[in-house]
């Protein structure tokens, strides 16, 4: 049988609606370009800003994704005179030259400390005496250093410190608190890596979805072990603005099932992985702030903190 086909007209005229409202196929997400809540790990500032900044796994959620990126009317909420998501993110492009000043003063406040990373691990050093018999050296005559012990070294070196920043605070609290958490972990990371430490720097908040109850725990690198602490990387932990924009619309956009105005309930504490140093929700302001980083860097000195 033969086949038929349905001719079409040779010359139509363009449909101006379905031009309009046409999207490309190849921007249009699929599963793939979004992460579980539970379990997301960014390693870098700009692979989290496009995952914050996008169309809304579940369309429902999309007006508060927007509230969060682009509409303005927040500056009490996210502090320092952003009033948009879109203000956050020029700050992060650009800089926080007065963010950057107040940690400074804050390190100024901290008492000079003299300390350097030590690597304890155990050395065999040969003795006249000791538990391992080298019976070459007997055969040559060196009995004096015959025997080999065990002994652990106490010298200076290299150490990597992760510093983890819990942003976990009540929309009804003031942004200053996250500035202060932030600026805790930027002043002691720069008196560690002046005394040869690798500091790394993660920033993350563990919830729960309002409305619907999905786990939230997501981290953002925001300097790595083998990065310098540089404009964006100190702008992004301590402007209270990151989190209350950027990660409110993370939450909206990656969000399987519908939620509410609210996204995500404040008070969770975080989960750190072993060796992590956290930045707890017990620091609020200044004098909490210092009393953290002197307590660390106690800590630190008496090898109580896995480095």
């Amino acid at each position: 049988m033969a086949r038929r086909y349905r001719r079409t007209p040779r010359y139509s005229a363009p449909n101006p609606v379905a031009a309009t409202y046409r999207v490309p196929v190849d921007v249009i997400p699929s599963a793939a370009d979004y992460q579980p809540l539970d379990g997301a790990h960014y390693a870098s500032i700009a692979e989290y800003l496009s995952a914050s900044v996008k169309q809304c796994r579940n369309p429902a959620n999309q007006s508060h994704a927007n509230r969060h990126t682009h509409n303005s009317g927040h500056s009490i909420f996210y502090g320092e005179g952003c009033d948009s998501g879109a203000e956050v993110r020029k700050i992060l492009r650009e800089g926080w030259p007065k963010g950057r000043e107040r940690v400074d003063a804050l390190r100024g406040k901290i008492a000079a400390v003299n300390f350097a990373p030590q690597d304890r691990r155990r050395k065999l050093v040969r003795r006249p005496m000791g538990d391992m018999l080298d019976i070459h050296a007997v055969y040559s005559g060196r009995l004096d250093i015959a025997w080999r012990v065990a002994q652990r070294q106490t010298t200076h070196g290299p150490e990597q410190i992760t510093l983890l920043v819990d942003l976990n605070v009540s929309g009804m609290e003031s942004s200053d608190i996250l500035f202060w958490r932030g600026a805790s972990a930027i002043a002691l990371c720069d008196m560690l890596e002046a005394s040869g430490y690798r500091v790394s720097i993660v920033v993350g908040c563990d919830s729960e979805t309002c409305g619907s109850y999905e786990k939230v725990a997501c981290r953002i690198v925001t300097k790595a072990h083998d990065m310098p602490l540089d404009v964006t990387s100190t702008s992004a932990t301590i402007l209270p603005g990151f989190f209350r924009s950027l990660f409110l619309s993370w939450v909206s956009v990656h969000a399987s099932k519908p939620i509410n105005s609210g996204i995500g309930i404040a008070g969770v504490k975080i989960k750190a992985n072993e060796g992590d140093t956290v930045i707890p929700a017990s620091v609020r302001d200044e004098a909490s702030a210092i009393d953290w980083i002197n307590s660390t860097i106690a800590a630190i000195q008496s090898n109580q903190l896995a480095a």
